[in-house]
């Protein structure tokens, strides 16, 4: 029975594969597919975008505040003789092209030293002539914290004069100029105030003439004249624009306005008084120096405060200098620069720098 059994187990095994045993490298083939995988998902997640664009700029950034149409890189030099006890003076402009304001403030220093040198700074200068009055005052003021305070006090007839001067702006044409305008305020039985405008007819720098713009000659037809001197019938004790105290003169000066030139002598209209326009034709290619707003006492005793210039529609800043300014956008700051040397200053070369620094809000 034994042997049958043992012939029918050979049978039943005949055309039957025999299982095998795994081998062992097997294992190992299937670790490696696994390690393929992780390293294949790692590459594809390291090839996801960082952004989706890029902007690339390049910006040509040109400096903001301007002096005398110069930038940093150009210094503005001036070299004088000098005798000790006297006094040079020079206009510069600043203008702000930034879109907002810049605040700006001047630093002078000397070598070997500024003892003895006085250096000052003008917006505005005061001045006379004669027996006259030119100060700041607060007394009578239209806007802002002062005005200037004019009145003559020589003998009527003597030609006294105190006036407010402001430099013209940047190599200001004749022809460029537009509008004038300004606040009076005037006492009783007084001229009012007038403008003179300087010009360099002959490209030299200097003041040559001035075209005088004042009170008797522009109000229509009569120029105030049939009102008669001394003071043509000017109002007073009020603040009055210009030519306007009776409401029949100018608030401003225009192309059209009257002027006659200070060389000559006043004169009726047509002959030595002709319109600004007619005088840009004439002085085409003059450049304005400085603008003088004036009383005198050729007519009567005068006195009169004056605030608020405008030139070209342009506020011109008049008021006590400060070291520390602000330009508003658009802005030009006309000023004088003036060196006074003490009468017993030691005899030398003095160097003297002036910086006008971006004031940076801390």
């Amino acid at each position: 029975m034994k042997n049958v059994r043992e012939i029918e187990k050979f049978v039943d095994g005949i055309g039957r594969p025999k299982p095998r045993r795994p081998k062992r490298h097997s294992r190992k083939l299937l670790g490696i597919g696994v390690v393929l995988i992780v390293v294949f998902s790692l590459t594809a997640g390291a090839a996801l975008l960082n952004y989706y664009g890029t902007v690339s700029t390049t910006a040509n950034v040109q400096q903001s505040v301007l002096l005398d149409g110069k930038d940093y890189t150009n210094a503005i030099t001036h070299e004088f003789s000098i005798i000790g006890g006297c006094t040079e003076c020079f206009v510069h402009c600043l203008k702000n092209r930034a879109c907002k304001e810049a605040p700006i403030k001047f630093e002078t220093t000397g070598d070997p030293d500024l003892v003895g040198v006085d250096v000052n700074f003008y917006t505005a200068k005061l001045g006379t002539k004669g027996t006259a009055t030119a100060e700041w005052d607060d007394t009578h003021v239209y806007d802002g914290d002062k005005s200037v305070h004019l009145e003559t006090t020589g003998t009527v007839g003597s030609g006294d004069e105190a006036r407010v001067v402001l430099p013209a702006c940047c190599d200001m044409s004749l022809s460029s100029l537009s509008t004038i305008s300004w606040w009076e305020y005037n006492t009783a039985d007084s001229y009012p105030p007038h403008v003179d405008v300087f010009i360099d007819t002959d490209d030299d720098g200097e003041a040559d003439d001035a075209l005088v713009f004042e009170y008797a000659y522009n109000d229509g037809p009569s120029f105030h004249l049939d009102e008669g001197q001394p003071t043509y019938g000017a109002l007073s004790g009020n603040w009055y624009q210009t030519f306007s105290d009776d409401g029949d003169g100018p608030s401003e000066i225009t192309t059209a306005s009257q002027a006659w030139l200070a060389s000559g002598s006043p004169g009726p209209y047509g002959t030595v008084c002709k319109s600004l326009s007619d005088w840009q034709t004439t002085y085409s290619s003059a450049k304005i120096i400085r603008f003088e707003f004036e009383i005198d006492n050729w007519l009567a005793q005068s006195e009169a405060w004056i605030d608020n210039i405008e030139i070209n529609g342009q506020l011109r800043q008049l008021e006590e200098w400060s070291d520390t300014l602000t330009l508003d956008s658009g802005e030009e700051l006309c000023f004088y620069i003036e060196y006074d040397f003490d009468v017993a200053i030691i005899p030398g070369t003095y160097d003297i720098e002036t910086l006008i620094v971006p004031v940076i809000p801390t």
